[in-house]
């Protein structure tokens, strides 16, 4: 395993993901002009593939897992963000047939797991998502999403690890 650690990365955090896979950050996304229910929020966004990533066109995601951790843009005031009772209710829409546990980082997070079917080009697929939510040393509040379509025997454990694995950089 390797960390995003060694990587010259923006985010606040670490997590560990297997030697040879690929990783892409999409930092400072800015949703500040939205009218939906991101207006406020920014952004943070790791996408991580045993396969090279390319925003090419084709059908699916363009990676097997995505990382985002969403918190309130800085430059405009209120709170965007929900609360995570609020934020994991809204998740679990996106699920038929779900199931529901719980499983902690290393640094003693408690990560809600949804695994189910969720729509993909209008059929439901198989996929699993992690919810949890922390605070940077600055203070700021962030709810973080592990999400993964079709995952199989690697991916699933590839997921599991990675979650379990983060921590707060600076904790």
């Amino acid at each position: 395993m390797v960390s995003t650690a060694n990587a010259n990365l923006q985010v606040r955090f670490t997590i560990d993901y297997p030697c040879g896979w690929h990783v892409f950050e999409q930092p400072l996304q800015s949703f500040a002009d939205e009218t939906s229910e991101r207006k406020g929020r920014m952004l943070d966004q790791l996408l991580l593939s045993a396969l090279p990533i390319s925003y090419a066109p084709s059908e699916g995601p363009p990676t097997e897992i995505s990382v985002d951790s969403w918190y309130d843009d800085t430059s405009l005031e209120g709170d965007a963000l929900p609360s995570l009772a609020d934020w994991i209710a809204n998740a679990k829409k996106r699920f038929s047939n779900l199931k529901e546990t719980t499983v902690k980082t290393r640094d003693g997070l408690t990560v809600t797991r949804i695994a189910g079917a969720t729509p993909l080009s209008d059929e439901p697929v198989p996929a699993v998502l992690y919810v949890w939510e922390w605070t940077d040393r600055s203070e700021v509040r962030y709810i973080s999403e592990a999400f993964a379509v079709r995952p199989g025997p690697i991916v699933t454990r590839t997921i599991a690890a990675l979650v379990r694995s983060f921590r707060v950089i600076g904790s």
